[in-house]
């Protein structure tokens, strides 16, 4: 049986996505929470201004 060269970069590479992920995932957070919040009472707003 012949191994199949893109299949140990594919490994590889979801390694890297995985591990750039985790370290990315906990520097976003702050931003992530930050924009729900003001997603979130823009909403608020919006709904008490009777706005559809």
């Amino acid at each position: 049986m012949k191994s199949v060269p893109g299949k140990k970069l594919n490994i590889r590479f979801a390694g890297t996505v995985k591990k750039a992920f985790l370290t990315a995932f906990p520097k976003t957070l702050p931003i992530f929470a930050g924009f729900w919040f003001l997603g979130l009472t823009y909403g608020i707003y919006m709904n008490v201004s009777a706005f559809p």
